[in-house]
């Protein structure tokens, strides 16, 4: 059990929406732990990218993230 919600929402999403395997969601969600160890690392979040809960700072996330050489040699 993951302690933010969205997560759990993710990954419901993900499996019965967008109806992913569970490789498929397992990649997805490891993608987005080490976007979150970049931004821990960055000091733009405290410990994962699912305790952002405002949309306009998921945007400022997602632009500084594009700039960011680490993240996008990962892209």
């Amino acid at each position: 059990m993951n302690k933010y919600i969205l997560f759990e929402y993710y990954v419901k999403y993900l499996r019965d929406i967008r109806k992913v395997s569970e490789s498929s969601i397992g990649h997805y969600t490891q993608a987005l732990r080490k976007i979150s160890k970049i931004l821990v690392q960055d000091n733009k979040i405290n410990e994962s990218i699912y305790e952002i809960k405002d949309l306009s700072e998921l945007e400022i996330i997602k632009d500084y993230l594009y700039s960011n050489p680490d993240f996008v040699s990962l892209d």
